[in-house]
């Protein structure tokens, strides 16, 4: 049996050229964790090494998952992993997991004290090589016995020389691990159960193809801005807004097709999409009564992203509309492709009930759908901003020096993305959003019934994390996970400086396990007075105002 002192230890490594390339072809399986093929994961064991700067690798390394050590689902078929392959590490907000048969879970890092995990009497620590420190995280299992490490990792620790090339070709690797181990820590290599290690990709390799889009599209539309056109209108449309336009334009595309279920064209020389064509797109803009009788007289230009599977009309909401009209926001919102209302269909029958292989369609769906917002608000703030339903009296009430951006739910986590791409938007606000999409949705109500399916084709849940593991690496592209330490600083090549309000809710139903309705955090607090006067007072000044003084408890909405 292991000892108390028994650790979990993983090497975290940010862009780490490491020497383990193999002049051999590896086995498709770990033989640490002899249980499940895939694990431990992520893995340096699924990299390969790969020239710097050729066709999208920085670090050095390409991901190289075979296929045949995928998860199996309930219809016989393995993940094709052609399209993980393409990068070059592993997703910055993992998953990270590995298997004990009846491990004890007693002492582990709890998500509600994760600073116990960099204590070495932690069972479990992550070490990041570059920056030599111990990461902070927590650690989930269930209850059981202590046990002793797979026979693989024996042989590795405990210095015993076999002809088991998945074994010897990282021994002198990991022979200095343990040594730093001991010599910084005091732990000793008997003390480790499991040992481990993995790159995460570069940031070109998460964001240069949405980069590219966005600069290829502001310069299309720049160079000719496509005609607007409308569609129809309605003046005094209610009490809070003076006029409704339902108005159309269109967006360079670089999809296969602008219908759900379509995907980017890459060149294979390249690595980065090809434009195929201006689609269609449609969008609503509210412009209130304060703006239009001149109450306000430095109105805001403000784009909203819309919830989870909804769409554009999400901006017409009553909170909203009163929203604007006692600020003075001239809104504006467009359908956001890739998990919108309309998509549905294709995520259950293309991706969960046909073939998980094909889920690079959902990042790349959503990348477009944010270069379409980047676009609109180019276009909103400039070419349009003169057309004479854009205008009051003839006065012109867009002004490009206030432009913002307001999201919620999918609109506050994917606004992670716009915010990190804008270079018309300086601040904007994220309410009730989230990070990884791999770790919000098996929590989320919004998913429930999607993932009643895809249970039942990986019913292991062991096997469903790994799955899970992998569709959140690839859809760091078109999510938050490539984007988020991009925003106020370290920006992206080319890209303006920003600032953020988050508006987050405890409890939310939409992002964890939801409370009773009547008290879901999700839809309440974000409509209050108080959060409202908080989020108008940061997009003019970028002050942030705690006008609650502390949580903002009282749940009622403005009259």
């Amino acid at each position: 049996m292991a000892t108390p002192n028994t650790k979990i230890v993983l090497l975290y490594s940010l862009f780490l050229l490491l020497s383990l390339a193999a002049a051999q072809e590896r086995g498709p399986c770990d033989p640490l964790v002899p249980q499940y093929c895939m694990l431990p994961f992520p893995n340096s064991y699924y990299t390969r090494q790969w020239p710097v700067g050729a066709n999208g690798t920085h670090t050095g390394l390409k991901v190289n998952i075979p296929t045949s050590g995928t998860p199996m689902d309930t219809l016989g078929r393995y993940i094709h992993t052609e399209h993980w392959n393409t990068l070059d590490g592993f997703s910055l907000f993992p998953s990270i997991i590995t298997y004990f048969p009846d491990l004890s879970s007693s002492n582990l890092p709890p998500h509600w004290d994760i600073q116990r995990s960099l204590s070495l009497d932690s069972p479990t620590l992550i070490y990041n090589i570059n920056k030599k420190e111990l990461v902070p995280h927590f650690a989930e299992s269930k209850n059981g016995s202590l046990i002793e490490p797979s026979y693989a990792f024996k042989l590795l620790r405990d210095g015993i020389i076999t002809h088991n090339y998945d074994i010897e070709y990282r021994r002198t690797y990991f022979n200095e691990i343990f040594d730093l181990l001991n010599d910084k820590y005091g732990i000793k290599r008997s003390d480790i159960q499991l040992l481990w290690d993995f790159p995460t990709a570069s940031t070109q390799s998460l964001t240069d193809r949405l980069v590219f889009m966005r600069d290829d599209a502001i310069n299309r539309v720049e160079a000719t801005p496509p005609s607007l056109n409308i569609v129809n209108y309605t003046d005094n449309y209610s009490d809070q807004i003076f006029r409704y336009i339902y108005a159309e334009t269109s967006v360079p595309d670089y999809l296969s097709s602008p219908l759900p279920g379509s995907h980017l064209i890459i060149d294979s020389e390249t690595g980065l999409p090809v434009y195929q064509r201006n689609s269609a797109l449609s969008f609503i803009v509210l412009i209130p009564h304060s703006v239009s009788n001149g109450s306000v007289t430095n109105p805001s230009l403000v784009q909203f992203g819309h919830g989870l599977f909804g769409d554009k009309t999400e901006v017409e909401h009553d909170y909203l509309q009163k929203q604007a009209n006692t600020n003075g926001y001239i809104l504006f919102s467009c359908t956001l492709w890739g998990l919108a209302n309309y998509d549905i269909p294709s995520i259950v029958l293309e991706l969960i009930l046909q073939d998980i292989s094909n889920f690079r369609v959902l990042p790349d769906r959503l990348g477009q759908g944010v270069v379409n917002e980047l676009v609109l608000m180019r276009l909103m703030k400039g070419a349009y901003s003169s057309h004479p339903l854009l205008l009051v009296n003839g006065r012109r009430v867009i002004d490009q020096r206030r432009v913002h951006y307001y999201g919620l739910s999918l609109g506050g986590i994917m606004g992670v993305v716009y915010m990190a791409l804008t270079n018309d938007v300086e601040r904007g606000v994220l309410g009730v959003a989230g990070g990884s999409f791999g770790l919000i949705l098996p929590r989320s109500i919004d998913f429930t019934n999607n993932f009643v399916f895809i249970r039942g084709l990986y019913p292991d849940p062991v096997d469903f994390i790994i799955m899970m593991s992998m569709i959140n690496m690839i859809w760091a592209r078109g999510g938050p996970n490539g984007f988020m330490s991009h925003i106020t600083n370290n920006t992206l090549h080319n890209t303006i400086e920003h600032q953020i309000l988050y508006q987050y809710a405890l409890g939310d139903a939409q992002g964890n396990v939801p409370p009773d309705a009547s008290t879901d955090t999700h839809e309440i607090p974000r409509r209050t007075k108080l959060a409202q006067q908080q989020f108008d007072s940061f997009i003019k000044s970028g002050l942030i105002i705690n006008y609650c003084n502390g949580p903002c408890t009282d749940c009622t909405e403005p009259s």
